[in-house]
């Protein structure tokens, strides 16, 4: 669950600070390298909100304009209940920096257990 990804990394350091175009980039260039050296890493990631909503399990996201001009991919961020006033306050386009687990590429680059940085 988000609750239970968002305890596993609370209080660890982050691995990597960037935007989520550099790291949709580096999933759309090489996955498999991508993988080793970001999945299951803390990261924080700054970008501008593209999108704000809930999975089909009624889990909220907050997707990260991944750069592509015409891309139906991106970053998604996915966050527990408790944020869920957060979220209620953001709106596209916003410049957010996020903090979560990176999960891999499902479609999206996907950052599980997230809270909002700033």
């Amino acid at each position: 669950t988000e609750e239970e990804a968002e305890q596993s990394i609370s209080g660890k350091p982050v691995d990597f600070t960037m935007t989520a175009r550099e790291l949709f980039q580096a999933y759309d260039q090489n996955e498999v390298a991508a993988d080793q050296k970001y999945e299951g890493k803390v990261l924080e990631i700054s970008g501008r909100v593209d999108e704000i909503g809930k999975d089909i399990t009624d889990t909220i996201y907050v997707t990260l304009d991944g750069g592509e001009e015409y891309g139906i991919f991106s970053v998604q961020c996915f966050f527990s209940d408790t944020h869920a006033s957060d979220a209620a306050k953001l709106s596209k386009g916003d410049a957010i920096t996020i903090k979560g687990l990176c999960n891999g590429m499902i479609g999206n680059v996907s950052v599980r257990g997230c809270s909002i940085v700033k």
